[in-house]
């Protein structure tokens, strides 16, 4: 008797160390929320910010300096504005949000809401349907 197929034959292979990278990725990103709350109390929101991406770009830069070379301007124009929303508009507001005493925890739950308030947007704004699949993903 044959064992029934689990994923799909289409379904790439996710290798151990993609999957350690991953759950680290999912560790650091929530506990970000903490060290903020931890951070802000002994610095302003924008010097926590600021030594965070000092230290996250002395990491990065030589890992990706070789590849940014390869990226076309348009790409990276639009990773600039992706960049901007992400890092200084949610990273700014969540840890200046904190720096003012929002609790971690209340701030953690509003930034979980992203993905509902962003699908709400691009239905009302774009016209944009949200399918099943994509309503269950959210929930």
């Amino acid at each position: 008797m044959t064992e029934p197929a689990l994923r799909s034959a289409s379904a790439p292979r996710i290798s151990s160390a993609d999957a350690a990278a991953a759950a680290a990725l999912v560790v650091f990103w929530s506990s970000g929320f903490v060290g903020s709350q931890l951070g802000t109390q002994y610095a302003p929101a924008d010097t926590l910010l600021t030594w965070r991406y000092l230290i996250a770009a002395a990491i990065l830069l030589p890992v990706l300096a070789p590849r940014l070379l390869r990226v076309r301007r348009g790409a990276l124009g639009r990773h600039a504005v992706i960049g901007l929303f992400s890092q200084v508009l949610y990273l700014g507001g969540v840890t200046t949000g904190i720096g003012l005493g929002v609790p971690a925890g209340t701030c953690a739950l509003i930034a979980a809401l992203q993905p509902l308030v962003v699908a709400t947007a691009a239905r009302r704004l774009l016209g944009e349907a949200v399918g099943g699949r994509a309503r269950l993903g959210l929930l």
